[in-house]
């Protein structure tokens, strides 16, 4: 591992200890303190297991790499509560409840972004973006075409090809893909925009068709 890649993997695991700082709480609501730390440990272990692929996607020049860091993220939860005991249905609710109190204790970073992604810089990069990611590809990254607001909405993008899938199939956890879908409009609910969406790769169709419309002031 060259140094570049040492210090992206120190990055990754700072951002997860972050995280897990951050959902302790719940954590500790459902299994005690003393459980949720080790809990939170061994998820850790699960985190740096996987990040090679992480490590690869999750460099900050990769479109969306936040969204697939908290993926990594719920994956190594997900697989340390199994191996701690817990059964799959339960252990969802779990992560969907962290998942919120994580994006609850952000909501202040995600109003401003909420802005901020209905400015004309930001829609001009996203389409730039997509465009690149289109044409010169991208190994394991998300694969985009920008769709041009029409007045129902502002802006979209279709997903042709999303990393996540990809990584819930390796890791054997397909059960945690509509879970993350879902989680797309507890981010836009607290981050005030609005998200409509019919289809989703993870449903097994071609393309995930996210729209958004910037709230009635």
């Amino acid at each position: 591992m060259d140094v570049l890649r040492v210090s992206n993997k120190h990055r990754l695991l700072k951002g997860f200890d972050g995280a897990g700082r951050n959902v302790f709480g719940e954590l500790s609501d459902y299994y005690g303190e003393e459980a949720a730390s080790i809990l939170i440990l061994r998820a850790r272990e699960e985190y740096e297991r996987i990040l090679p692929e992480i490590a690869e996607i999750g460099e900050k020049k990769v479109l969306f790499s936040q969204f697939i860091i908290w993926a990594g993220w719920i994956s190594a939860l997900y697989k340390a509560l199994l191996c701690l005991g817990e059964g799959k249905e339960k252990a969802l609710i779990v992560i969907e409840d962290s998942c919120i109190a994580y994006l609850t204790n952000h909501a202040l970073v995600l109003r401003l972004f909420g802005k901020m992604i209905f400015t004309g810089l930001f829609t001009l990069v996203i389409k730039n973006l997509a465009a690149k990611s289109l044409t010169c590809g991208v190994r394991r990254g998300y694969l985009l075409k920008f769709v041009k607001g029409n007045g129902d909405f502002n802006f979209g993008f279709d997903v042709v090809s999303c990393p996540i899938c990809k990584l819930y199939q390796q890791e054997g956890a397909d059960e945690l893909l509509p879970l993350f879908c879902e989680l797309d409009y507890a981010l836009a609910k607290i981050g005030n925009w609005t998200l409509d969406r019919t289809d989703t790769i993870a449903q097994g169709k071609k393309i995930c068709n996210h729209r958004f419309k910037k709230p009635i002031k």
